[in-house]
C-alpha cells in the first residue's frame, strides 16, 4: 500500500490529479478507480485488467449486432440484454450480500478477479462499456443503492446493477427504501437524477473510506481520503474528514492545522460546528 509519504511520486497518483481538473465528461470512472485500486497494492494486475475489459466492451457489441441480426429491435431493452449476457450471464458478475461489507468490494481490481464488490463497483463497470459503446447509460442518485437508467430514443428503463440487471419500477425503489429504513420512504424527483462520473466516484470512495472506519484502519483512511482529495479537490468535507482522521491517528498538530484550513473555507457546510469542537478539543489537548 502507498503511503502518503510517496503518493505524490506514483503515476497513478498523477492520473487521479489530472481527473480533479478535468470535465466530468472526460473522466472514466472506472479507469479512475482503478488507479485507486493499484494504489492500494495491485499495480501488477494492470495489463491483464486492461484487455479483460476491452473484452467486455467487445463481447456486449458484439452480443447486441447478434441480438439484432436474430431479429431483436433497435431499442434500449435489447442494450440491456446485451449487457446482462455479457457482464451478469457469461462472466458471472453478481451481487452478493454475503460479506458485503468486506472492503476489498471497494477495491476494483479485486471486484474484476472475482466478479463480486459493491453496487457502485458494477455500475462503474457498466458505465465504463456503455460508454466505450456510446450508450446513454447512467448511475442515479439514489440513497444507500445504485440503480442505473438506460436511455434509447425516448424510451428510458431503470435496472439494478446488483441485481442481474433486474429492471426495476416505481415499487421496487420504494422497497428498496423500505429495506434501507428510510422513515418516509416517497420517492423524491432527485433521486431518477443522473450521478456525475466524479459522483459516481466519491460515492465508491465513501464506501470504502465508511468500510476503514468502522475497522479502525484509520491509515487506510487517510489515504482514501488523499485519493478522493485528488478526484474532487473542490470537496471541502474532504479537509474536515482528512483532520478527524489525523487526530484519530494521534497527530494532533496537523489535524489542527486541517480543522483550520477547512473551517476559514465551509462557513456555512454541515460539519462547521463538529469541525469548532474538535478543533477546540485537540488545541486543549496540545496545551
Amino acid at each position: 500500500m502507498q503511503t502518503q509519504l510517496n503518493l505524490k511520486e506514483s503515476p497513478y497518483y498523477q492520473i487521479l490529479k489530472d481527473v480533479g481538473h478535468a470535465q466530468d465528461k472526460e473522466i472514466d470512472p472506472l479507469q479512475s478507480a482503478l488507479c485507486c485500486a493499484y494504489l492500494y497494492e495491485n499495480s501488477d494486475e494492470e495489463k491483464k485488467l486492461k484487455a479483460f475489459i476491452a473484452l467486455l466492451v467487445e463481447e456486449t457489441k458484439e452480443r447486441y449486432e447478434r441480438l439484432l441480426e436474430g431479429g431483436a429491435e433497435k431499442n434500449g431493452a435489447t442494450q440491456l440484454a446485451a449487457l446482462k449476457h455479457v457482464v451478469c450471464d457469461t462472466h458471472g458478475f453478481h451481487g452478493t450480500y454475503q460479506d458485503f461489507d468486506n472492503l476489498k468490494n471497494t477495491d476494483l481490481v479485486h471486484v474484476l478477479q472475482r466478479k463480486e464488490g459493491l453496487p457502485i463497483s458494477f455500475a462503474l463497470i457498466f458505465l465504463h462499456i456503455a460508454q466505450k459503446l456510446d450508450w446513454d447509460v447512467k448511475a442515479l442518485n439514489f440513497p444507500g443503492h445504485i440503480f442505473m437508467r438506460l436511455d434509447y430514443d425516448g424510451e428510458r428503463i431503470l435496472f439494478d446493477p446488483f441485481e442481474d440487471c433486474k429492471i426495476v419500477e416505481a415499487h421496487h425503489l420504494r422497497q428498496k427504501l423500505i429495506d434501507l429504513g428510510v422513515p418516509k420512504p416517497d420517492l423524491s424527483a432527485s433521486y431518477y437524477e443522473p450521478l456525475s462520473n466524479r459522483e459516481c466516484l466519491l460515492r465508491l470512495q465513501n464506501n470504502r473510506k465508511t468500510r476503514q472506519v468502522a475497522i479502525e484502519d484509520y491509515e487506510g483512511a487517510l489515504l482514501t481520503i488523499a485519493l478522493t482529495q485528488a478526484i474532487a479537490p473542490q470537496e471541502t468535507r474532504l479537509l474536515f474528514e482528512q483532520g478527524l482522521m489525523l487526530a484519530r491517528v494521534g497527530q494532533r498538530r496537523d489535524a489542527i492545522s486541517v480543522m483550520r484550513a477547512y473551517l476559514s473555507l465551509a462557513e456555512n457546510d454541515d460539519y462547521h460546528q463538529e469541525a469548532l469542537l474538535i478543533l477546540h478539543e485537540l488545541e486543549s489537548e496540545l496545551n
